[in-house]
């Protein structure tokens, strides 16, 4: 049988009204932080009546991150208590803004993300970096090279390989790209020794630094400009 008393319909979050003590924190963040809206009082906040609209709601679980009481509450997949996980400060890695959050992880499994007050993200998190962290433990995630064993043409089939073995392979790809796209003479724009047809795609996902030897790699290996990055796909 549903509890009445839980207001919020959300994949990521519920409102168990029992719990609030009508503090305001969670309206609060969502109207003067968020700007979403998205949770309101209903009369007089001591009434304990909340107006909660799902289409304003951008599923950011900020209003959850300022809740003193677990009345807002997280849908964790995975029950703990706050003696049973470790909690580790990092840099949300989904996209270059750099917010500060800290993984709470219990038996080697992240469960619970929060935001870190005193950063550039004050406090604030999106979507994904409060709930999109079931990646690290996913059951689908690789962690050791694959190497396709078969033609292009045919459904793939793959095998495992070792790192260096998978460097080694990529090294000798590159080479053999580099070989046939070289420009021999200036046409089109391009320099002698350029490659036109070779490009490399980075991501917002890593750090600046790493970035900037992605597109030093492009540019003094590959000997062009051809440089783009995910977050304009």
């Amino acid at each position: 049988m549903s509890n009445p008393n839980i207001v919020v319909d959300n994949p990521f979050f519920y409102l168990d009204v029992d719990k609030c003590i009508a503090c305001g924190l969670c309206v609060k963040v969502t109207t003067e932080k968020q700007v979403c809206n998205a949770l309101l009082f209903d009369g007089d906040k001591k009434e304990k009546k909340f107006i909660y609209d799902r289409d304003k709601c951008v599923t950011c679980g900020n209003c959850v991150s300022v809740c003193p009481t677990d009345a807002l509450a997280s849908k964790s997949d995975v029950p703990f208590t706050k003696e049973e996980v470790t909690t580790t400060q990092s840099t949300c890695p989904f996209c270059g803004v750099g917010c500060q959050l800290e993984y709470q992880v219990k038996d080697n499994k992240i469960v619970n993300v929060n935001p870190v007050k005193k950063a550039t993200n004050s406090g604030m998190l999106c979507v994904k970096g409060k709930y999109a962290y079931h990646y690290p433990s996913h059951s689908n995630r690789l962690q050791t090279p694959l190497i396709r064993t078969n033609a292009k043409t045919e459904a793939p089939q793959w095998r495992e390989a070792s790192w260096d073995e998978a460097y080694d392979l990529v090294a000798k790809k590159f080479q053999e790209a580099i070989d046939k796209y070289t420009v021999a003479e200036s046409a089109l724009g391009y320099y002698k020794g350029q490659t036109e047809n070779i490009g490399v795609l980075s991501s917002a996902k890593i750090s600046n630094e790493d970035n900037y030897l992605a597109q030093k790699f492009a540019r003094v290996i590959f000997k062009n400009n051809n440089v783009d990055i995910c977050a304009r796909l």
